[in-house]
């Protein structure tokens, strides 16, 4: 595979319980269609984010599940690109 490291599966719930803990930590945010099969599941509580779950394949759900997190969860914070924007140029 012409590559120093690698990680090999035999099963994909492994592969999910494993993989999606990595990324999501304690005090992220996960959107989840409840739907997801059982090894998402547990991957996603296994994280310790904040999970919420909308309807299965439901756009209206996905909808108000968005819109409850941004009011409750999301903070005000300055515009990502600039705060990039500046912190680069004080870098040179």
């Amino acid at each position: 595979m012409n590559t120093e490291d690698a990680i090999i599966y035999s099963q994909a719930y492994t592969t999910v319980a494993s993989a999606l803990p990595a990324f999501a930590k304690r005090g992220d945010i996960l959107v989840v269609d409840e739907g997801c099969n059982f090894a998402t599941q547990k991957a996603v509580q296994i994280s310790r984010a904040h999970i919420f779950f909308y309807k299965h394949n439901d756009m209206e759900s996905l909808e108000e599940v968005l819109i409850a997190v941004q009011r409750d969860f999301v903070r005000q914070i300055p515009n990502p690109m600039q705060w990039q924007a500046d912190n680069l140029s004080s870098i040179g």
